[in-house]
């Protein structure tokens, strides 16, 4: 059986000598497949495979499995390389998606792509990691709550965040273990889950706040997942710094 799949390659992980297993993700969700002798340095499809590559593959299929029978490049998004902020930002983003994501989900790759071709053009890379940090705590299956009070439902007087009981606190449930926060960060926060994927470069949000609410989000979910560690966070972090 022949199946034929279009997306972005999210991890390539080494099988036997020359093989990789390789995942993509696809409007329908994560696809993963053998790509036999893939990491040879004569392979034919070794660029359609390489992480953070646009590509569209023809899978044959054999007792559940899926092996590569041709793999063919759409688009590479090889500029970001020459920034640590961007590199740290989509290693960020790559880790996220793999560690705290369903393979059948269908939201992500939308926003991905176009994360990825805005980065490739040089817009806010804070922005676009915010948004795209959003969307995954949305995907996780712990989505956190933007458009009322968390505790008591109220829309009015919304004032704080709390990560403990999930989202939006109002002036009347705000405790010692809640967090008041400024204004635009209540803002921030709310438009970065609200923003549909084609108007990513609507705005560009203040960077500091930005770097707190990735931060935020990345140990939200850490913290949802038993602390599942996200390595490459530290790294993001020292770059940012």
């Amino acid at each position: 059986m022949k199946i034929d799949i279009e997306g972005i390659v999210i991890s390539q992980n080494p099988y036997k000598e020359k093989d990789a297993m390789v995942s993509v993700l696809t409007k329908d969700g994560i696809v993963s497949f053998l790509a036999r002798s893939i990491l040879s340095l004569t392979s034919k499809n070794k660029s359609s495979c390489l992480p953070f590559s646009y590509s569209s593959f023809s899978l044959s299929s054999k007792q559940d499995k899926l092996s590569l029978t041709q793999g063919k490049l759409i688009k590479s998004y090889y500029h970001f390389f020459n920034s640590l902020e961007n590199l740290s930002s989509i290693n960020l983003i790559n880790e996220c998606i793999l560690k705290f994501v369903d393979e059948e989900n269908t939201i992500l790759f939308d926003y991905l792509k176009n994360y990825l071709e805005l980065l490739d053009r040089g817009f806010d890379e804070t922005t676009l990691t915010l948004i795209m940090m959003a969307q995954i705590v949305k995907s996780s299956g712990y989505n956190l709550e933007f458009n009322s009070c968390v505790i008591c439902g109220s829309k009015t007087n919304i004032v704080g965040i709390s990560y403990d009981e999930g989202g939006f606190v109002c002036k009347k449930c705000l405790n010692d273990t809640n967090k008041k926060v400024s204004r635009e960060y209540l803002k921030t926060y709310r438009y970065v889950f609200m923003v549909p994927f084609d108007m990513m470069a609507h705005y560009v949000v203040n960077s500091s706040i930005g770097y707190e609410l990735i931060v935020n989000f990345c140990e939200y979910l850490s913290k949802s997942f038993g602390f599942r560690e996200i390595k490459a966070l530290e790294i993001y972090k020292t770059v940012k710094k």
